[in-house]
């Protein structure tokens, strides 16, 4: 059985800083403890892009 602590110590041995990566390693805690796998596979794959322009204003 995988554990979170086992999910998190990979993590923690990634060529990064510790936790740098913020909400992003606590979702790939809960994937990888779900899927059972230290390697889980994400299919089908879906890409959302929102943009904005920062200078616009919109009044309602």
């Amino acid at each position: 059985m995988i554990t979170r602590c086992d999910v998190q110590a990979k993590l923690d041995a990634l060529a990064k800083p510790m936790g740098s990566l913020g909400q992003l390693e606590a979702r790939a805690v809960k994937l990888a403890v779900a899927g059972q796998s230290l390697t889980p596979a994400t299919r089908p794959r879906r890409v959302i892009l929102f943009a904005t322009d920062h200078g616009t204003l919109l009044k309602g």
